[in-house]
């Protein structure tokens, strides 16, 4: 099985979706945390199942829709490691997609 870890802005993104959903939509953070919370389970199972995002300077990025809350998890996966690491979770909504340097 495939260890899935966050990287420190994925994390950091988490935080500030938190507390966006705390302060405007409160029954939002559970869905969102459930949706995530399946996500990384099938990420562990089926580490390629995100589509390739085709983008300057990201080779070897996948995202994943979570179709209910309409965010993007873009990840890396390392098969010589079985790891997926998840770079961003990004909101369809946003006009610009994130910076993955």
């Amino acid at each position: 099985m495939t260890a899935v870890r966050f990287a420190r802005r994925a994390s950091h993104e988490l935080d500030r979706i938190e507390a966006w959903c705390q302060t405007n939509r409160p029954a939002l953070w559970p869905v969102f945390i459930a949706e995530l919370a399946q996500a990384v389970r099938l990420l562990r199972t089926a580490p390629e199942l995100g589509h390739e995002y085709q983008a300057v300077r990201t080779h070897g990025v996948r995202r994943l829709l979570l179709e209910r809350t309409q965010f993007y998890a873009y990840y890396r996966y390392h098969p010589t490691k079985a790891l997926v690491v998840i770079l961003s979770v990004w909101s369809t909504r946003r006009r610009r997609p994130p910076s993955l340097r």
